[in-house]
Formats: C-alpha cells, sequence, structure tokens
C-alpha cells in the first residue's frame, strides 16, 4: 500500500502488528478504523491522514503531533494511545477502542440533561482537560462528539487532531480552527489558544 493509494484502507490490511476490521467513523482531517492485535486480538481504533492531510506537509506534522502529545499520557478520562507508526509513508495511529457512544448521541434521545448528570459527565472530563493543561496541551477542539461515554457510562476525551503543544508553531497559520458552534472567542479571531479556551 503506497500512500497514493490510500482513499481507504480494506477489510484484514495490516498496519504494523494490527488487523483492519471495519470504518468507524470520517472526519474532517482522517479516517478511523476498528482494528485487532495480531498478537492478542485486543479490540483498537487505528487512525490515518486523510488524502487531503497527505498532501499538505505542515498537516501532517500534526497528525505526528497528536500521537506524539498522547502516547506518553496516562488519564481514565483520556484516548490512549498504545503506539504510533508509519507503513509505506503513511503515518498511522494505534488508539484505545472506547466501545460506547458520543455524548451527543445521548443528548439527542434526552434533550436535556439533569444537573446531577452535567456534573457526573463534565467533572471527569474537568479532571482531563486540567491534566493536559499542566503537560502544556490544549485540545483545541472540546464539544460533545469528541466525549465518548462507555457502556458504563464513563466519560473518554477523543480526537486530538488540532491539539497544540507549548513548543509547537501553529500548522494551521493562525487560522480558526475548530468546531464553529464550540470555538472560544480567541479561536475564532485566529489567535493562539490556552487552557482556558478548552475551559
Amino acid at each position: 500500500m503506497r500512500v497514493g493509494e490510500v482513499a481507504m484502507l480494506q477489510r484484514h490490511a495490516r498496519l504494523g502488528n494490527y488487523e483492519v476490521m471495519d470504518l468507524l467513523g470520517r472526519g474532517g482531517m482522517s479516517l478511523v478504523y476498528r482494528a485487532r492485535s495480531v498478537k492478542d486480538g485486543m479490540p483498537v481504533a487505528v487512525k490515518i491522514p486523510n488524502q487531503q492531510l497527505l498532501s499538505s506537509p505542515g498537516a501532517l506534522r500534526q497528525f505526528s503531533r497528536e500521537g506524539n502529545s498522547l502516547v506518553g499520557l496516562a488519564h481514565p478520562n483520556i484516548v490512549k494511545v498504545h503506539a504510533c507508526g508509519q507503513q509505506d509513508g503513511l503515518p498511522y495511529l494505534v488508539m484505545q477502542y472506547v466501545d460506547g457512544s458520543p455524548l451527543t448521541e445521548q443528548l439527542k434521545a434526552r434533550k436535556a440533561l439533569e444537573v446531577r448528570d452535567v456534573v457526573r459527565l463534565l467533572r471527569p472530563v474537568a479532571r482531563a482537560l486540567d491534566y493536559i493543561h499542566a503537560k502544556n496541551i490544549v485540545h483545541r477542539d472540546v464539544k460533545p462528539g469528541y466525549i465518548r461515554l462507555t457502556r458504563e457510562g464513563v466519560p473518554i476525551l477523543v480526537d486530538f487532531g488540532i491539539v497544540l503543544t507549548g513548543d509547537a508553531t501553529l500548522w494551521d497559520d493562525g487560522k480558526p480552527r475548530g468546531s464553529v458552534w464550540y470555538m472560544s472567542p480567541e479561536q475564532a479571531g485566529g489567535q493562539r489558544a490556552s487552557g482556558r479556551s478548552d475551559q
């Protein structure tokens, strides 16, 4: 498999020690697949850049930044990155497979949450944000779609695709990045985001 040939991975394709099973989701910059370890069968999620990202050196650096910023993190409410790799020029991230659904689905089903439920869900997310901010990492795109709930109802913060680290220059040249309905005013103005932007 060559970089120029990557539109979508086929079922049973191999990336390192992982076998692709099916497509989980497609975002603005990447594709995420359900996969399994060929060593022990452990389910994982594998993220690869989409075609548009592959043609942008700056965006590819950002993809690597996402993996490098997450690989050393250990927090129960942040998706765990198991490995960062590259095969035939295609970079990929191997992450914890969160068997559940995004918070957006619960919001659609229930329309509004009770205050106690909001506190129960957001307190762990706030702790997760405190944890990454202490490491000089800013998510920049916190929203219900990026908070996945496990089957036990535990919230997991996912998708650090536009993460900003303290030692990094902006890969997007100061252009507003994030989701319009959840973007902080400073991000909308093209200014550098901070931990307060996430909050």
